[in-house]
């Protein structure tokens, strides 16, 4: 039941999300910036996975980034180093960085993992005027809750399952792109 208002509304969020996106008039390549909370596993997969799709279509890659609310400098766990692995990605080198004025205002879009993370974002950077939107929002398939859940400290299938669904989503928003500007 906790979850139920998520799952309700989902098709209607999605469809709000793709609004934005399509309304947005982005560059063309886009930039974009994912956050999570300590970005060592969540948003640099996305951030990852984001300029992979983005350099597989027409165009080329955008400037892709990623941040995060807690602890620079910090490196990936090997837990999310292996379940990136799995699926083609390399996030070995990547080292946390937190979330500051002048990269939130240097990109085109920001998506979080999880609408208390837009709350936070507003509330250390009010009047912030970059479009934030919540990544979960973007999955096509039907969701058990909007978030998309922190795998730290998780296990192997909590991971794939967690990556799987950032594929989903930034699947979702690099073929919107596309579609507007290709």
């Amino acid at each position: 039941m906790r979850y139920a208002p998520d799952r309700l509304l989902h098709q209607r969020r999605r469809a709000q999300a793709i609004t934005r996106i399509l309304d947005q008039g982005f560059g063309v390549p886009p930039s974009m910036l994912f956050l999570c909370y300590g970005n060592i596993c969540r948003s640099p997969f996305a951030a990852e996975a984001m300029s992979r799709a983005l350099l597989q279509g027409e165009g080329g890659g955008g400037d892709v980034s990623s941040a995060g609310f807690f602890g620079p400098g910090r490196p990936s766990p090997d837990a999310a180093i292996a379940a990136a692995r799995r699926r083609g990605v390399d996030m070995n080198a990547h080292r946390s960085r937190l979330v500051a004025e002048d990269l939130a205002l240097a990109v085109d879009c920001i998506f979080v993992m999880d609408p208390r993370q837009r709350v936070e974002l507003n509330r250390l950077l009010p009047g912030l005027q970059t479009p934030v939107l919540v990544l979960g929002d973007l999955d096509p398939c039907r969701v058990e809750q909007r978030g998309i859940p922190d795998p730290y400290g998780k296990d192997d299938e909590f991971f794939d399952s967690t990556f799987r669904r950032i594929e989903r989503c930034v699947g979702s928003v690099a073929g919107l792109i596309r579609t507007d500007h290709g």
